[in-house]
């Protein structure tokens, strides 16, 4: 057996957490998964001959996790890796809470650390934080539909043609 650990910064909120252990869990070698919010670390325990870091690395990428880097994990007295772990408890089905030091993702309604989080766009004069490319990318495609305005009121608001004001197609 091996364990990495592996660095990935666009990790955020529970949501990341629970995208990545989905993702690496069911696959064949790989026996437990800990997703470190804070450090933005994934510790990964394997076996070595049924799958490799490259694979792992793959998936975390085809589901917009990127690894920037790996590191072996610092052994300390009884075989531990040294690596904290972060359990994001679940409150009527959702994964975290919002608190005053984070912010709600408009797409998924994930907590977000809004200075720490890599994905974020603009919309009427409002920063919005988002937990993943792919929850950016959803609300890059219609963010009147997640502020709340129907089609009508967006495109009442812009019908001037003033070309800061008009949300890009």
């Amino acid at each position: 057996m091996a364990t990495s650990i592996l660095n990935v910064p666009d990790i955020s909120c529970g949501h990341c957490q629970a995208t990545i252990t989905t993702a690496l869990e069911p696959l064949d070698g790989v026996t437990d998964v800990n997703v470190d919010i804070p450090t933005k670390k994934v510790t990964v325990r394997y076996d070595e001959a049924v799958i490799g870091l490259d694979r792992m690395k793959g998936v975390l990428a085809e589901e917009g996790y990127p690894v920037e880097s790996v590191e072996q994990p610092r052994r300390a007295g009884s075989g531990t890796s040294g690596v904290p772990t972060v359990a994001v408890g679940t409150n009527g089905g959702d994964i975290a809470m919002a608190t005053a030091t984070t912010t709600t993702d408009p797409v998924c309604g994930m907590a977000v650390d809004p200075t720490t989080a890599r994905q974020t766009s603009e919309y009427r004069g409002t920063t919005f934080s988002f937990c993943s490319p792919r929850c950016k990318e959803a609300f890059d495609a219609d963010p009147a539909g997640y502020v709340g305005e129907s089609e009508d009121e967006a495109s009442s608001r812009t019908s001037g043609g003033c070309a800061c004001c008009v949300a890009p197609a």
